[in-house]
Protein backbone atom coordinates (compact mmCIF):
# COMPACT_ATOMS: atom_id res chain seq x y z
CA UNK A 1 0.00 0.00 0.00
CA UNK A 2 2.67 2.02 0.85
CA UNK A 3 4.47 1.81 -2.64
CA UNK A 4 1.38 2.15 -4.99
CA UNK A 5 0.51 5.87 -3.10
CA UNK A 6 3.88 6.41 -3.52
CA UNK A 7 3.57 5.33 -7.14
CA UNK A 8 5.85 2.93 -7.04
CA UNK A 9 8.85 1.34 -5.98
CA UNK A 10 11.12 3.57 -8.68
CA UNK A 11 9.32 6.73 -7.17
CA UNK A 12 9.88 5.71 -3.58
CA UNK A 13 13.32 5.17 -3.71
CA UNK A 14 13.87 8.21 -5.67
CA UNK A 15 11.70 10.37 -3.18
CA UNK A 16 14.10 9.10 -0.64
CA UNK A 17 17.39 10.07 -2.23
CA UNK A 18 16.54 13.07 -3.65
CA UNK A 19 14.47 14.28 -0.30
CA UNK A 20 16.60 17.19 0.45
CA UNK A 21 16.84 18.92 -3.60
CA UNK A 22 13.25 20.36 -3.09
CA UNK A 23 11.72 18.38 -5.68
CA UNK A 24 7.74 18.63 -4.16
CA UNK A 25 7.72 15.21 -4.78
CA UNK A 26 10.29 13.77 -3.40
CA UNK A 27 8.72 16.43 -0.25
CA UNK A 28 5.37 14.76 -0.15
CA UNK A 29 6.62 11.28 0.14
CA UNK A 30 9.15 12.11 2.56
CA UNK A 31 7.61 14.51 4.72
CA UNK A 32 4.07 13.13 4.29
CA UNK A 33 3.17 9.97 3.13
CA UNK A 34 6.52 8.22 5.18
CA UNK A 35 5.86 10.00 8.17
CA UNK A 36 1.99 8.92 7.77
CA UNK A 37 2.65 5.28 7.30
CA UNK A 38 4.90 5.44 10.28
CA UNK A 39 1.99 6.76 12.52
CA UNK A 40 -0.28 4.49 11.26
CA UNK A 41 2.45 1.47 11.99
CA UNK A 42 3.02 3.19 15.77
CA UNK A 43 -0.78 3.56 16.26
CA UNK A 44 -1.68 -0.35 15.70
CA UNK A 45 1.01 -1.58 17.23
CA UNK A 46 0.53 0.58 20.64
CA UNK A 47 -3.21 -0.51 20.47
CA UNK A 48 -2.45 -3.85 19.68
CA UNK A 49 0.33 -3.85 22.92
CA UNK A 50 -2.27 -2.11 25.08
CA UNK A 51 -4.83 -4.75 24.69
CA UNK A 52 -3.14 -7.55 24.89
CA UNK A 53 -1.56 -6.43 28.36
CA UNK A 54 -5.26 -5.52 29.23
CA UNK A 55 -6.48 -9.30 28.22
CA UNK A 56 -3.82 -10.96 29.47
CA UNK A 57 -4.15 -9.04 33.08
CA UNK A 58 -7.84 -9.41 33.14
CA UNK A 59 -7.69 -12.37 32.09
CA UNK A 60 -10.70 -10.81 30.10
CA UNK A 61 -10.81 -11.21 26.60
CA UNK A 62 -12.98 -8.32 26.41
CA UNK A 63 -10.50 -5.77 27.80
CA UNK A 64 -8.98 -3.11 25.99
CA UNK A 65 -8.63 0.91 25.91
CA UNK A 66 -12.33 1.42 24.57
CA UNK A 67 -14.24 -1.05 26.86
CA UNK A 68 -12.07 0.04 30.19
CA UNK A 69 -13.34 3.90 29.17
CA UNK A 70 -9.47 5.15 28.70
CA UNK A 71 -10.45 6.45 25.85
CA UNK A 72 -13.51 8.92 27.32
CA UNK A 73 -11.64 9.72 30.17
CA UNK A 74 -9.06 10.85 28.40
CA UNK A 75 -11.12 12.89 25.70
CA UNK A 76 -13.61 14.11 29.05
CA UNK A 77 -10.20 15.41 30.81
CA UNK A 78 -8.74 17.48 27.84
CA UNK A 79 -12.48 19.02 27.34
CA UNK A 80 -12.32 19.95 31.27
CA UNK A 81 -8.90 21.26 31.00
CA UNK A 82 -9.83 23.45 27.80
CA UNK A 83 -12.88 25.08 28.94
CA UNK A 84 -12.14 25.60 32.55
CA UNK A 85 -8.10 24.92 33.44
CA UNK A 86 -6.64 26.47 30.56
CA UNK A 87 -3.62 27.07 31.81
CA UNK A 88 -2.60 23.69 32.71
CA UNK A 89 -2.44 23.26 28.63
CA UNK A 90 1.47 24.54 29.03
CA UNK A 91 2.63 21.27 28.94
CA UNK A 92 0.79 20.45 25.76
CA UNK A 93 -2.16 17.56 25.40
CA UNK A 94 -0.55 14.71 25.95
CA UNK A 95 0.44 14.79 29.58
CA UNK A 96 -3.91 15.66 29.98
CA UNK A 97 -5.10 13.01 27.67
CA UNK A 98 -2.67 10.58 29.36
CA UNK A 99 -3.72 11.30 33.43
CA UNK A 100 -7.59 11.26 31.90
CA UNK A 101 -7.19 7.77 30.90
CA UNK A 102 -5.57 7.03 33.77
CA UNK A 103 -7.92 8.95 36.10
CA UNK A 104 -10.86 6.41 34.52
CA UNK A 105 -8.98 3.27 33.81
CA UNK A 106 -8.38 3.82 37.91
CA UNK A 107 -11.99 4.03 38.46
CA UNK A 108 -12.92 1.08 36.57
CA UNK A 109 -10.74 -0.65 38.67
CA UNK A 110 -11.45 0.44 41.91
CA UNK A 111 -14.95 -0.01 41.34
CA UNK A 112 -14.11 -3.98 39.57
CA UNK A 113 -12.33 -4.72 42.61
CA UNK A 114 -15.24 -5.07 44.78
CA UNK A 115 -16.16 -7.98 42.41
CA UNK A 116 -12.73 -9.31 42.44
CA UNK A 117 -12.52 -8.26 39.20
CA UNK A 118 -15.42 -11.12 37.32
CA UNK A 119 -14.40 -10.24 33.59
CA UNK A 120 -18.20 -9.51 32.96
CA UNK A 121 -18.82 -7.23 35.87
CA UNK A 122 -15.31 -5.48 34.73
CA UNK A 123 -16.49 -4.82 31.01
CA UNK A 124 -19.77 -3.95 32.27
CA UNK A 125 -18.71 -1.05 34.78
CA UNK A 126 -16.06 0.10 31.98
CA UNK A 127 -18.44 0.45 29.32
CA UNK A 128 -21.05 2.36 31.36
CA UNK A 129 -18.35 4.43 32.39
CA UNK A 130 -17.36 5.09 29.30
CA UNK A 131 -21.05 5.61 27.85
CA UNK A 132 -21.32 8.24 31.08
CA UNK A 133 -18.28 9.56 30.21
CA UNK A 134 -19.32 10.12 26.21
CA UNK A 135 -22.46 11.69 26.95
CA UNK A 136 -20.73 14.48 29.18
CA UNK A 137 -18.26 14.97 26.06
CA UNK A 138 -20.97 15.26 23.94
CA UNK A 139 -23.33 17.39 25.95
CA UNK A 140 -20.07 20.18 26.37
CA UNK A 141 -19.39 20.05 22.60
CA UNK A 142 -22.56 21.48 22.09
CA UNK A 143 -22.71 24.17 24.63
CA UNK A 144 -19.42 25.05 23.69
CA UNK A 145 -18.98 24.44 20.02
CA UNK A 146 -16.81 27.52 19.86
CA UNK A 147 -14.19 26.71 22.14
CA UNK A 148 -14.34 23.19 21.65
CA UNK A 149 -14.11 23.61 17.47
CA UNK A 150 -10.20 22.92 17.15
CA UNK A 151 -10.65 19.33 19.01
CA UNK A 152 -13.15 18.14 16.10
CA UNK A 153 -10.64 16.57 13.87
CA UNK A 154 -8.75 14.98 17.57
CA UNK A 155 -11.76 13.41 18.30
CA UNK A 156 -12.40 12.11 14.60
CA UNK A 157 -8.78 11.06 14.84
CA UNK A 158 -6.10 11.89 11.29
CA UNK A 159 -3.29 10.01 10.46
CA UNK A 160 -1.71 13.07 8.38
CA UNK A 161 1.57 14.14 8.99
CA UNK A 162 3.61 17.00 7.54
CA UNK A 163 7.03 15.92 9.31
CA UNK A 164 8.76 13.16 11.44
CA UNK A 165 8.12 15.58 15.19
CA UNK A 166 5.40 13.06 15.99
CA UNK A 167 7.09 9.70 14.86
CA UNK A 168 10.29 10.80 17.37
CA UNK A 169 7.77 11.31 20.42
CA UNK A 170 5.69 8.73 19.92
CA UNK A 171 8.28 5.80 18.63
CA UNK A 172 10.35 5.73 21.78
CA UNK A 173 7.19 5.51 24.09
CA UNK A 174 6.30 2.49 22.02
CA UNK A 175 9.75 1.12 22.21
CA UNK A 176 10.29 1.31 26.20
CA UNK A 177 6.58 0.48 26.85
CA UNK A 178 7.48 -2.91 24.46
CA UNK A 179 10.56 -3.24 26.78
CA UNK A 180 8.99 -3.48 30.07
CA UNK A 181 6.00 -5.97 28.35
CA UNK A 182 8.73 -8.18 27.16
CA UNK A 183 10.23 -7.68 30.70
CA UNK A 184 7.21 -8.72 32.63
CA UNK A 185 6.24 -11.69 30.14
CA UNK A 186 6.92 -14.50 32.78
CA UNK A 187 4.75 -13.07 35.35
CA UNK A 188 1.83 -11.97 33.22
CA UNK A 189 1.90 -15.39 31.36
CA UNK A 190 2.06 -16.82 34.92
CA UNK A 191 -1.87 -15.18 35.28
CA UNK A 192 -3.16 -18.25 33.24
CA UNK A 193 -2.22 -21.20 35.46
CA UNK A 194 -4.63 -19.29 38.22
CA UNK A 195 -4.02 -17.12 41.83
CA UNK A 196 -2.99 -20.92 43.44
CA UNK A 197 -0.58 -22.43 40.61
CA UNK A 198 1.30 -19.64 39.72
CA UNK A 199 4.31 -18.79 41.83
CA UNK A 200 6.77 -16.38 40.55
CA UNK A 201 9.07 -15.51 43.97
CA UNK A 202 9.53 -11.95 42.62
CA UNK A 203 6.07 -11.22 40.92
CA UNK A 204 2.81 -12.54 43.11
CA UNK A 205 0.53 -13.33 40.95
CA UNK A 206 -2.16 -11.21 43.32
CA UNK A 207 -0.10 -8.10 42.58
CA UNK A 208 -1.00 -8.60 38.98
CA UNK A 209 -4.63 -9.62 39.47
CA UNK A 210 -5.45 -7.09 42.02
Amino acid sequence: MLVANAGGIAVLHRALAQASSGDLQAVLVTYGLLPRFAIGVIAGLSLGLSGALFQQILRNPLAEPGTLAVFSGAKATLFVTVLWIPQALAWGHEPIIGIGGLLALATVFILASKSKFQPLRVILIGLMLSLGLEAFSGATFLVHFEELSDLLSWQTGSLVQTNWSNVTILLPILLVATGIALLMTRPITSLDLGDDNAKVPAFPSSLFAS
